[in-house]
């Protein structure tokens, strides 16, 4: 596996060599998108990689403003809320297929209900159980037709609930929501192949070459294309954040979305560095099914034998805040939540907690696996947190590194041996996108961690009809993650750290919070508009 990631680094060296020899047109768009997706099939993509990608491809009803955010027309040219929010009808533009096919508003209907289905396994299915009918639905519970989704004509799309769900505009923004072509969904290779992909986004794939790059090229049949200046995207594949700095450096590529931690210093005070905070957070999973981490006073002992002050302070080094609850302390910018603490550092009280659970100082405790995916920085991290564990609670800690795909994969199957480093990223803006993937029914949960009374909460959120009520009972539910319960324990909250060719980059890329950036909207230095 190594001489095959080796391999890949070579070729995209080689091809940043072509590159150099013929440089790129100023039309065309080049950036590091870091991992290889491991699909683009919008009900399975949850990673930034995938959906940096999937949102220039396709569009949703809604899309994101490039400095804000938040949600604005898009597909649907207006949406009208009715039934005191009960009910949203979406009208929709005359909008095209990349192949010429009118979209319509059954398009949107069809994928929806594609989510939904059992056999789809979508990851992200959770996010339409606000919709009346849907989770009883994906839970074999109800009919397809009794799914509040309806589509009386071509161009009207009406959506019903059984509590208004103030998230909505900006989910239909979000990868699960977007529209799949009926016909081409159907067709072997779709997600793979470049000649069988059919969207309705600014730019359609012309090229996919795995672990090296993905091409992009303008839509034409796009109903905006005429503010659309980019005529073609590269997006580079690599694990290596390296390769990635290496390529900007040569001035291969105009956007690098990470670096490593360590050159943190060295890119303090560039115009090319920018940093903002960002609605993520990275934390570490407990397998809640394996002994020791299966009793809730070894996880808090875990949770408060963690320096996070220490591995924000010499690793990181770029503004990253220690993290102790779930929520990223900028959810507070951006809505009326409070977000919850929970323990500091305090090793005293760990190993009382351990020797409480029949550990006293690490006596009886079984070598524990923390499984990681490869990424510099997060070997360091996860070194740092291996040696506080040993130190704080004589606790055998053994790193292993698996590529992203494979490490999912085991999370998702519950196979890691006891620690899973794990990172989110809101979906949108609201706390519900972070606690809801802790519910005993999420795909995304992947700790074994089940709790009715959490579940309760989550559910009496979604059927609260006044929004400061609604945010107090999910400051009660977030209670029991970091307060009671340490299914995970966070680390630290991201700033977003951004390298880019201001040069080549001049308008239309922006800072917020979710660290979107449409390519719809970005304009290079000799493109136009």
């Amino acid at each position: 596996m190594a001489a095959v990631r080796f391999l890949c680094i070579l070729l995209a060296f080689a091809a940043a060599a072509a590159c150099r020899r013929a440089p790129d047109a100023a039309s065309t768009l080049r950036f590091h998108n870091m991992s290889e997706p491991r699909t683009l099939d919008p009900a399975g993509a949850i990673s930034v990689a995938e959906k940096n990608l999937l949102l220039a491809l396709c569009e949703g009803l809604t899309s994101l403003d490039p400095r804000t955010a938040r949600p604005v027309p898009a597909v649907a040219s207006r949406y009208t809320a009715l039934d005191g929010g009960r009910t949203l009808q979406f009208d929709l533009r005359e909008c095209r297929w990349s192949n010429g096919d009118p979209v319509t508003a059954s398009n949107f209907r069809d994928s929806w209900l594609r989510v939904l289905e059992p056999a789809t396994a979508s990851p992200l299915v959770n996010l339409l159980f606000s919709i009346r009918g849907a989770r009883a639905f994906h839970e074999g519970r109800a009919p397809r037709d009794q799914v509040g989704i309806a589509a009386p004509d071509t161009r009207t799309l009406i959506v019903r609930f059984d509590h208004p769900d103030p998230r909505f505009l900006q989910l239909c923004a979000s990868s699960p929501l977007v529209p799949v072509h009926p016909r081409a969904a159907a067709t072997a290779g779709f997600y793979t192949r470049a000649e069988a992909f059919i969207g309705n986004g600014p730019f359609v794939l012309a090229e996919r070459t795995p672990n090296l790059r993905i091409v992009m090229i303008k839509n034409r049949s796009y109903w905006d294309a005429s503010n659309v200046t980019i005529e073609k995207i590269v997006a580079w594949s690599t694990d290596s954040k390296q390769a990635a700095v290496d390529a900007f450096r040569g001035g291969q590529s105009d956007w690098v979305d990470d670096f490593p931690a360590g050159q943190a210093s060295s890119w303090l005070g560039s115009a090319e560095l920018s940093t903002s905070p960002y609605l993520a957070t990275f934390f570490v999973r407990f397998n809640t099914h394996k002994k020791p981490f299966d009793d809730r006073r070894v996880r808090e002992a875990v949770h408060r034998a963690i320096d996070r002050a220490a591995i924000c302070r010499g690793i990181l080094k770029l503004g990253q805040r220690p993290a102790t609850g779930f929520v990223p302390a900028c959810m507070e910018t951006v809505s009326d939540y409070h977000c919850i603490s929970g323990p500091d550092f305090d090793p005293v009280r760990a190993r009382e907690l351990l020797a409480e659970a029949g550990y006293p100082d690490g006596s009886g405790l079984p070598p524990v696996e923390f499984q990681y995916d490869t990424n510099e920085d997060y070997k360091k991290i996860c070194e740092a947190i291996q040696a506080m564990l040993r130190e704080n609670l004589n606790m055998r800690i053994y790193l292993i590194n698996k590529e992203k795909k494979v490490h999912l994969d085991d999370e998702e199957n519950l196979r890691y041996g006891g620690l899973s480093r794990g990172s989110w990223i809101a979906d949108y803006m609201d706390p519900m996108t972070f606690l809801e993937i802790l519910a005993g029914d999420s795909p995304d949960n992947r700790t074994g961690f089940q709790c009715k009374e959490y579940d309760e909460l989550l559910e009496r959120a979604r059927a609260e009809g006044d929004p400061k009520a609604r945010l107090e009972t999910l400051q009660k539910a977030e209670e029991i993650l970091v307060r009671r319960e340490f299914p995970i324990t966070p680390i630290y909250e991201y700033v977003k750290q951004t390298l880019v060719d201001r040069k080549r980059i001049v308008g239309g890329f922006y800072e917020n919070p979710l660290g979107v950036h449409p390519m719809k909207w970005i304009r290079l230095a000799s493109s136009g508009k």
